[in-house]
């Protein structure tokens, strides 16, 4: 059964990582975003198992938070419920270690959907 991808909307709604993947577009072109929508695919097919199919492709934050790792980019997500990922913040990976910003505005986005939802 596949997953469902869902974007994390907020209250005023904007839709930061659509927004992210459209600044992707303009910046580094179609490739980078095809590599994106790969990955973002393989989450859709086969879930938390999508490691088994590309090497290193997501990794654990915390309990909740995960990271798909698409190229120079970072996608930040949760499992919600019902077979369901929701993509929380994006960045483009300037060091090894994922910035506490990042993180920290990825687990934002997290309370604020459960909260919500």
């Amino acid at each position: 059964m596949p997953y469902k991808i869902v974007f994390y909307k907020t209250q005023s709604g904007k839709v930061p990582v659509r927004e992210y993947l459209k600044d992707i577009r303009k910046i580094y072109g179609d490739n980078e975003l095809n590599t994106i929508r790969l990955f973002l695919d393989l989450l859709e097919k086969h879930g938390m198992t999508i490691n088994n199919y590309r090497s290193h492709a997501i990794r654990r934050i915390n309990n909740e938070l995960y990271e798909l790792r698409p190229g120079g980019n970072r996608i930040f997500f949760f499992y919600f419920k019902d077979e369901e990922f929701v993509l929380l913040h994006a960045y483009r990976k300037q060091k090894m270690e994922a910035p506490k910003f990042e993180i920290d505005t990825a687990i934002k986005r997290l309370k604020d959907y459960k909260r919500r939802f």
